[in-house]
């Protein structure tokens, strides 16, 4: 599916970046992720003005917490070097936070109607580092799911500990709610690396 028509900026510093999105009320930031493209193939969001944030130099090595939001209509058919257990473990590694959204997607493909549903292990990968997973039928669930997930990373604590041991080994973690019928989101491991005195969630 071929992307609507979108007016390209390409700042050259933060400043000029900040002027951009906040002059134009359609401007998105475009930071080299895939999520944005594919959300616009399927018409679940028009941005008026892409504003490129890859070259920017005053944006690398920051430090903070890092999410990635993963977007799909059905299996992987392309990772063949990467495994599921090798996306978990770098992740963990990188004390990265993903969300995945799953679309179910029906085609005609000559013959008859084929159904795809989203990759089976997306689930997983949500549920071992932190994140969330949606499963949807429409596509016009996109918007308030992505919604739902803004609200959601804006809406988060972080908590943090000095694990007694830096054995670089990895660990099994469990956060529990007193407080009946609530949820935590947090990983479920983490490596007690010597290089990082505090491990979060």
């Amino acid at each position: 599916m071929l992307l609507p028509e979108v007016e390209y900026a390409r700042p050259s510093s933060v400043q000029e970046a900040l002027g951009l999105l906040s002059e134009y009320e359609g401007a998105r930031p475009l930071a080299g992720g895939q999520t944005l493209v594919n959300v616009m193939k399927a018409r679940a969001a028009a941005p008026d003005v892409l504003v490129d944030l890859q070259d920017l130099d005053e944006l690398k090595g920051i430090d903070g917490r890092r999410v990635i939001l993963v977007f799909t209509d059905g299996d992987d058919t392309e990772s063949k070097k990467m495994s599921l257990g090798r996306v978990i473990e770098r992740a963990r590694a990188d004390e990265v936070m993903i969300y995945a959204i799953g679309l179910e997607s029906r085609y005609f493909n000559g013959q008859t109607q084929v159904r795809t549903k989203p990759d089976s292990g997306l689930r997983k990968i949500a549920d071992e580092t932190g994140g969330g997973y949606f499963e949807l039928t429409k596509a016009s669930e996109l918007a308030p799911t992505f919604t739902k997930v803004a609200q959601e990373l804006h809406s988060q604590y972080v908590i943090g500990f000095t694990p007694t041991q830096l054995d670089n080994r990895v660990h099994k973690l469990a956060v529990k709610m007193k407080q009946p019928g609530m949820t935590a989101r947090a990983r479920r491991s983490y490596v007690a690396a010597g290089d990082k005195a505090t491990i979060s969630k």
